[in-house]
C-alpha cells in the first residue's frame, strides 16, 4: 500500500495479466483508478519506497515497473470533480 497526499492506494496483480490500483480507506470505491495490461500472469506487486512506482514480477521472467502516482492522483482529482 502506497499513499501521499492523504490518499491511501493498494495495488493488485492477477493472473488476466492485470496490474489495478484501487483507493483505499472510507472513501475507497469498487473501481479502479488505474489499470495496465501485462500481457502475462502477474505473480507478485510491490510498492518503491517513495510510493511512486509500482514493481510486478510476471510469468515472463521479467520485473516491469509502472510510474503510477501521478497518473493515479489526477484520475482521482478528474472522479472527485464529477
Amino acid at each position: 500500500m502506497a499513499g501521499g497526499v492523504g490518499i491511501e492506494l493498494i495495488a493488485t496483480g492477477v493472473d488476466d495479466g492485470t496490474v489495478r490500483v484501487w483507493e483505499g480507506g472510507g472513501k475507497g470505491g469498487k473501481q479502479s483508478v488505474a489499470v495496465w495490461e501485462v500481457g502475462c500472469p502477474v505473480m507478485g506487486v510491490c510498492w518503491s519506497a517513495d510510493g511512486q512506482h509500482i514493481y510486478l514480477a510476471a510469468l515472463d521472467n521479467e520485473i516491469h515497473m509502472c510510474v503510477c502516482f501521478l497518473i493515479v492522483v489526477k484520475e482521482l482529482e478528474m472522479l472527485n470533480a464529477s
